[in-house]
């Protein structure tokens, strides 16, 4: 995108996203600096962009169309009763009462064995091909034919450091807007200490309403329950029959363990699950997660450390109530034993399980990409084209709004006042410059907002009765923040030369 259109895009997407639409609503601080990020993600020769790109496309189809057949699609919803079917083993016990009639004659031993192992046959819609085609129009389009999706975010509250959510949330928005048009129905879910909600896009209307939901979402939970939203994610796919073969997209920053066995039961053969990890957390295999593996892991080893530990139990109530004393010795030398066999069992597994602990996301996803945190400095630092760009749009905003006084003209011209006093943090070398387009933001803005010129309450009576109310709410924390601008562009002024006294006084006395 060429730098002097900056001010336009950024104008249309926030548009898209329905914020003139819906400004009354609460949103999240630095709600604007989504678009920064997303900016970057665009850029396909950004690192950043290059590193994520493998998770932002779609699975590659199975037999697309010839580049030449341009078709357009119409949403037709599926039938249930016209789905196809096949038998397929159950993979949660829930499922018991849609297996097929006949099972239930089985022998109640071989019932409960049958029931024990899941080895009982569901029905389950099949899974069905992906062929590409192209629509007329850049619009979301969804069919049955195309690949459908399953967007998990994690909205724990660890996401809130170093800008996390932010790029989370730019992510999936590029994520759903770069492939609108290959995409079949979207499924939504946040996860943290619960898993959210499920909604559903299935139209244009829902599909923006989807992300206007993520990119103004700004509630963080503590927690991470990564393998509930899978289950919950896994059993959507397998009970709904329009989203049979959906792939599932993972944005998280948690280091989880998961059990990668009954997980990789959960996916089965036709669930694809990709994985973008933002920043380095890891976790370490403690001896109390190692016990708590040993009490609730399905594996052999952790079967065998159950039964061990059951022994070491029992042989402890013995030795409470044994009265002969070879009998005390006989059992204290069993205890001994089975002891060193538990030590010795969970050595092994504590060896095997070390390097992987908390990576399982990794083993089990197709795509896995783990990315740095972003460095706001350079992410969200201008540059001397898209400052001029700034003063141009400004002054343009001005003349316009003087001749024609709009109300969505005002809108912007606030909207865009919010995004430079966020902006400005991190663009120390040119504060001066923005504090001077602010400036003059803020001289057109004073019209409708100080209280003391009288012209403010005459100007806005202008406007319909939703418009007023719209720009009062969106007005105000603007004037809260008008006040405070110019201390704040001292106290930065001020701390800047303080840093750069104390580096100067750091070097000096290493010199000595």
């Amino acid at each position: 995108m060429v730098e002097e259109r900056w001010t336009e895009d950024f104008f249309q997407r926030i548009e898209e996203l329905g914020f003139f639409d819906q400004v009354e609503e609460d949103l999240p601080p630095e709600f604007t600096l989504v678009y920064e990020i997303a900016r970057i993600l665009e850029d396909p020769d950004h690192p950043l962009a290059r590193s994520l790109a493998p998770a932002l496309e779609l699975t590659p189809v199975e037999t697309p169309l010839p580049e030449t057949e341009a078709i357009q699609h119409y949403y037709v919803p599926i039938i249930r009763d016209t789905v196809d079917y096949e038998p397929n083993r159950m993979r949660f016990y829930h499922e018991i009462q849609r297996i097929f009639p006949y099972q239930f004659l089985a022998p109640p031993e071989v019932f409960d064995r049958r029931l024990a192992e899941r080895s009982f046959f569901v029905p389950r819609a099949a899974t069905p091909k992906v062929q590409g085609f192209q629509s007329e129009a850049d619009q979301y389009a969804p069919d049955p034919r195309k690949q459908k999706v399953y967007l998990l975010l994690d909205t724990s509250a660890s996401m809130r450091m170093h800008y996390r959510f932010f790029l989370a949330k730019a992510i999936a928005y590029i994520f759903l807007r770069r492939n609108m048009r290959e995409l079949g129905e979207i499924y939504f879910r946040n996860f943290d200490i619960e898993v959210g909600p499920l909604f559903v896009a299935r139209d244009r209307q829902s599909f923006r309403e989807l992300l206007s939901r993520i990119v103004r979402w700004q509630k963080l939970g503590r927690g991470t329950l990564l393998a509930k939203a899978l289950r919950m994610a896994c059993e959507d796919i397998h009970k709904k029959p329009s989203i049979a073969g959906a792939e599932i997209l993972v944005i998280t920053d948690g280091a989880v363990h998961l059990d990668p066995e009954e997980v990789r039961r959960w996916l089965g053969d036709d669930i694809v699950l990709n994985t973008i990890k933002i920043g380095r957390a890891h976790i370490e295999l403690t001896e109390a997660h190692l016990q708590d593996l040993a009490l609730t892991d399905n594996s052999e080893e952790a079967k065998l450390l159950r039964k061990l530990q059951d022994r070491i139990r029992d042989l402890e109530i013995q030795l409470r109530t044994v009265s002969s004393d070879q009998r005390r010795r006989q059992l204290q030398r069993q205890l001994q034993s089975a002891r060193r066999q538990l030590s010795s069992h969970l050595e092994r597994l504590r060896q095997k399980l070390a390097e992987t602990y908390g990576r399982e996301i990794e083993q089990l996803s197709t795509v896995f990409i783990e990315v740095d945190d972003i460095d706001p400095q350079k992410i969200f630092r201008l540059t001397p084209e898209r400052i001029a760009a700034l003063r141009q749009t400004v002054a343009l905003l001005q003349r316009r709004i003087e001749e024609f006084t709009d109300a969505e003209l005002l809108k912007q011209a606030a909207l865009l006042y919010d995004h430079l006093l966020f902006l400005m943090p991190f663009n120390e070398e040119h504060q001066q410059a923005l504090a001077q387009v602010a400036q003059q933001l803020e001289e057109q803005l004073q019209v409708y907002l100080h209280p003391a010129t009288g012209i403010a309450e005459e100007r806005m009576a202008q406007f319909q009765w939703w418009e007023q109310k719209q720009l009062k709410q969106l007005l105000k924390p603007v004037w809260g923040v008008m006040r405070k601008i110019s201390l704040g562009m001292v106290v930065r002024f001020w701390w800047a030369k303080l840093k750069r006294f104390w580096r100067l006084v750091r070097q000096r006395w290493k010199l000595k």
